[in-house]
C-alpha cells in the first residue's frame, strides 16, 4: 500500500535534495575567483587550500539557510505557482530572487544581494528540475499547444 503518491515523494525528495546544491555553489564560486586572481596576478594564491576549506564550512553553514528558505519561502511558492500554472524558469528566478532584493535594499548592500541571489538561483533551479511538473514525462495527457480540444497527441 502506498502512503503517498508519487508526485509527493517528487516534492519531498527535491525539498530534502535541493539545498545541498549550495555546497558545489561555493565552489563553483570560489574556483572562480581563484581562475580570477590567476590571470589577474599570474600566480597560484598561497592560500588556495585554506579558502576551500573556508568555503566548505561556510557552505556547511549556508545548509541551515538554505533549508529553512526552501522549507518557508520556496515550498509554498512552487505550490502557488503550480496552483496558478505558471510554474516556469522565469517566474521561478524571479521570485527566488525576491528575498536577497529585500535583504540588499534593506541593508543597502549590493554583496549581500549578489551572495544571496547566487545561492537561491541555484537552490530554485535544482529545485524546478527535480520537483514534479504540470504534466510527468512519460504520460498519456501531453500538453496541447494549439488550444484544440481533442487534438490526438503528436
Amino acid at each position: 500500500m502506498k502512503r503517498f503518491s508519487e508526485e509527493t515523494r517528487q516534492t519531498l525528495q527535491a525539498i530534502a535534495v535541493c539545498p545541498l546544491s549550495i555546497v558545489p555553489a561555493m565552489f563553483v564560486g570560489v574556483t572562480f575567483a581563484f581562475f580570477l586572481t590567476l590571470l589577474h596576478t599570474h600566480e597560484i594564491p598561497a592560500n588556495a587550500l585554506s579558502e576551500y576549506t573556508a568555503a566548505f564550512v561556510m557552505a556547511l553553514v549556508g545548509l541551515i539557510y538554505g533549508y529553512v528558505f526552501t522549507i518557508f519561502y520556496g515550498v509554498p511558492v512552487y505550490f502557488v505557482l503550480k496552483k496558478i500554472k505558471m510554474l516556469n524558469i522565469f517566474s521561478v528566478s524571479l521570485l527566488s530572487l525576491l528575498p536577497a532584493m529585500i535583504v540588499g535594499v534593506s541593508q543597502s548592500n549590493l554583496m549581500a544581494f549578489l551572495f544571496m541571489g547566487y545561492f537561491s538561483l541555484w537552490v530554485s533551479i535544482a529545485f524546478l528540475w527535480l520537483a514534479p511538473k504540470h504534466t510527468p514525462i512519460g504520460s498519456n495527457k501531453s500538453s496541447n499547444l494549439t488550444g484544440a480540444k481533442n487534438a490526438p497527441p503528436s
